[in-house]
C-alpha cells in the first residue's frame, strides 16, 4: 500500500473517543466488522439500542437480503444474548441520507420518548472506514441536536483492500471515491462541507492522474 492511500485512508475514517450513547447505528455494507463492532460495543453497555440500517444498494456486493438484514442475521447467530428487541432493522434505505432520514423515522414509530425527537441525545455511528467521515457529515444536516460520536470498527488499510478484494470489489476505487463525494455532495445539499487537507488533495490527484494513464495506455495496447 502507497503513502498517498495511507493519506486518504486516515482522513475519511474519522475516529473519536470511545463514550457511551443512547443508541449504537451501524450503516449497511458487505464490511461484517460493523454489525461486529456494534454488538460489541452494546455488550460493553455503550449503547442501550442497535440499528441497523440499509437495504441492497451499492455496498451489498454479494448479499442475497438487505444489508440491515444480513446485519441481524448475524447478530442473531454470532451473539444469540443480545435481545431482539434491543435492535431496530431499518431496511429500505439505498444511500446514506436514506439511512439516517428512514432511521429516524423508524425510531418513532417503535417509541414516543426514546427516538431522535426526544429521549435519543447521542448515537454511536459505526460505518465501514473509508465512509464514516461522509456519514458523519450526512447525520449532522440531520441530527444536529444530537452529539455523534465516530468509532469505525478498528482495521487496517491493507486488511480492507482485503476485504474488497475478496468481494471482487476494488477499495482504491472506494477511497476516491469517497473524496469525490466529499467535494461535490456538500454543493447538492447531500453532505456537509469540509476542509480537505492538501497532503489529502494532492494524493488524491496524484492517483487520479495515474489510474487516467494506466487507462490510456491499456487502450492504446488492447487489440481492436
Amino acid at each position: 500500500m502507497n503513502t498517498r492511500q495511507q493519506h486518504i485512508y486516515q482522513f475519511l475514517n474519522k475516529k473519536d473517543k470511545l463514550q457511551k450513547a443512547n443508541v449504537i447505528i451501524g450503516f449497511g455494507h458487505f464490511d461484517m466488522n460493523i454489525p461486529k463492532h456494534c454488538c460489541e460495543l452494546y455488550l460493553k453497555d455503550f449503547g442501550r439500542k442497535i440499528i441497523y440500517t440499509g437495504g441492497k444498494g451499492a455496498g451489498s456486493a454479494d448479499f442475497k437480503n438487505a444489508e440491515a438484514i444480513e446485519f441481524l442475521h448475524y447478530t442473531r447467530e454470532q451473539y444469540p444474548q443480545i435481545p431482539v428487541n434491543d435492535i431496530i432493522v431499518e431496511n429500505r434505505s439505498v444511500n446514506t441520507g436514506e439511512n439516517i432520514r428512514f432511521s429516524m423515522d423508524m425510531m418513532k414509530e417503535v417509541s414516543a420518548d426514546f427516538n431522535f425527537e426526544s429521549g435519543i441525545k447521542s448515537a454511536i455511528l459505526v460505518a465501514t472506514p473509508a465512509r464514516q467521515l461522509r456519514v458523519y457529515l450526512t447525520v449532522k444536516m440531520y441530527l444536529k441536536e444530537i452529539q455523534l460520536i465516530n468509532l469505525p470498527p478498528e482495521t487496517t488499510l491493507e486488511e480492507n483492500f482485503a476485504l474488497f478484494k475478496q468481494k471482487n470489489e476494488s477499495f482504491s476505487k472506494q477511497l476516491i471515491g469517497e473524496l469525490d463525494r466529499l467535494r461535490i455532495y456538500p454543493a447538492q445539499g447531500l453532505c456537509e462541507k469540509i476542509e480537505i487537507p492538501g497532503t489529502v488533495l494532492e494524493a488524491y490527484q496524484q492517483i487520479k492522474s495515474d489510474n487516467k494513464n494506466l487507462n490510456k495506455y491499456n487502450q492504446a495496447n488492447t487489440e481492436p
